[in-house]
């Protein structure tokens, strides 16, 4: 029974360390910038001038470019 474990643990670490080792060739995200949609804030705030309603942006919306 004890030899059984210490198997199931070998076993375990080389399949975690097999994992580890194939992620290095996973290539990067490329750079992107998130700024504030300026042209959706615009947009919203005047059609609630317009029908009389105030807007107050708790999480305003994001715009990410992607370069």
């Amino acid at each position: 029974m004890n030899t059984a474990r210490k198997a199931l643990a070998l076993v375990s670490a080389a399949l975690l360390m097999g994992g580890c080792a194939t992620t290095d060739s996973a290539s990067m995200a490329g750079k992107s910038s998130i700024k504030r949609d300026v042209a959706y804030i615009i947009a919203v705030e005047k059609a609630a001038k317009e029908a009389g309603v105030g807007v107050v942006w708790v999480n305003p919306p994001m715009e990410r470019k992607d370069d």
